[in-house]
């Protein structure tokens, strides 16, 4: 998630305009310095996004009311944004855990320890999970937002079906087709996040060692089955 300024950074912010007006000898300069004051203030004061921003025109400024028309998305083209950018952390943060040096048993224990700690911690990351299961089944969502949905929706079950087939390989990971391991692990973590996002933070989860019990096979070669 994106983290915010510190209260004095933004003071320098807003006041870096100010020092670079004293210094300025050209009218074109100062016109520049009065374009960038303006943009920072919009920003700072109205919390518009930059493709908004760009986008006004000398006609959307109304002087006599003292307004100005901000012309954003619709309603359609956030929802698929947020699915679109959603989807793509999740298999980006796939691929990084792919791609890590260490052993396959690792990198589920280092997914299942952060994606705990973000499922404790950030109300963003609930929301958007809760968001991703509601689009997932419903057919009143945009049709641009079914199709990215088709096309990526896959990408990190398919990644952690190969890091499960390297555990067998390792023999860490215990004995079953990968890419069924690979759903039975995301379908966990899945209702585990839609669980706690339908309670108020701090939401207790369970101890992850029952999640690992089901894939790893230290815990079955210690008690004989999976440790529960």
């Amino acid at each position: 998630m994106p983290k915010t300024l510190p209260s004095v950074d933004i003071v320098r912010l807003l006041k870096s305009p100010v020092l670079e007006y004293d210094n300025l000898k050209t009218e074109f300069r100062k016109n520049i310095y009065i374009r960038n004051n303006a943009i920072i203030e919009l920003l700072y004061c109205t919390g518009v996004r930059i493709g908004e921003l760009v986008g006004i025109d000398l006609k959307d400024l109304n002087t006599a009311e003292q307004t100005l028309l901000i012309h954003g998305k619709g309603r359609d083209d956030i929802f698929v944004d947020l699915i679109d950018e959603a989807l793509d952390k999740i298999n980006e943060a796939s691929y990084y855990v792919y791609n890590l040096d260490m052993k396959a048993k690792e990198k589920i224990t280092l997914t299942l320890t952060e994606l705990y700690k973000t499922i404790e911690t950030s109300e963003g990351f609930r929301q958007t999970c809760s968001l991703i299961a509601q689009a997932m089944n419903s057919a009143a969502i945009p049709e641009k937002a079914q199709r990215i949905i088709s096309e990526k929706r896959d990408i990190s079950y398919e990644i952690f079906a190969k890091i499960m087939k390297e555990g067998q390989a390792e023999n860490t990971i215990v004995e079953g087709n990968p890419e069924d391991l690979a759903i039975l692990f995301w379908s966990t973590v899945d209702g585990l996040t839609i669980f706690n996002a339908t309670r108020p933070l701090p939401c207790r989860l369970p101890d992850k060692g029952f999640i690992e019990s089901m894939f790893f096979i230290a815990y079955r070669e210690t008690t004989g089955n999976a440790k529960l």
